[in-house]
């Protein structure tokens, strides 16, 4: 037989298999759904440690993906540096003013902050020289020292009702 003779006919309700078909319902929508949710678990098991210890760059990434998808490359990119930039500007003054800060954590929409470990109890500074501009920066008067008019908290021996070291 050639292969130009035409094919003989079969009758129409001819198969020599059972087709398959799909099962509808919410077990099958369960039985879909489970394998996304277990790959995602068995990728958290064996890195979620790492997106503990570097929260820094997952924070980042984050923040970055967001202002990529409103914005563009350049927008986006452009924003993380500029807040990066900013933020290491406070992580370096604060370490040479020997306080103990983490690295900076990004927010997407509210910026960047980076954050003190723990308050400081030697926080007492009366007198505080700019480095940039070299002017000297002394407490308010009723202040015992330059955190005190200056900070955002009290300094320690004044949150624990003691005296301050700059009183005199």
């Amino acid at each position: 037989m050639s292969q130009l003779s035409p094919r003989p006919e079969l009758e129409p309700d001819f198969r020599d298999y059972e087709p398959i078909h799909p099962e509808p319902g919410w077990k099958s929508f369960l039985r879909k759904l489970w394998a996304p949710i277990v790959g995602i678990g068995a990728f958290l098991a064996k890195f979620g440690f790492v997106l503990l210890k570097f929260k820094f760059l997952f924070s980042m990434f984050v923040s970055a993906a967001v202002y990529v998808w409103i914005g563009g490359w350049w927008f986006g990119i452009g924003l993380i540096v500029l807040l990066f930039v900013h933020e290491m500007g406070h992580v370096i003054e604060a370490r040479h003013q020997g306080l103990p800060v983490s690295a900076p954590m990004f927010i997407p929409f509210l910026g960047a902050m980076i954050t003190m470990k723990e308050m400081p109890q030697d926080a007492c500074v009366y007198f505080y020289e700019c480095r940039g501009c070299g002017k000297l920066l002394k407490p308010n008067k009723g202040d015992c020292c330059v955190f005190c008019s200056f900070g955002t908290v009290k300094c320690p021996p004044i949150q624990a009702s003691a005296p301050c070291c700059g009183t005199r």
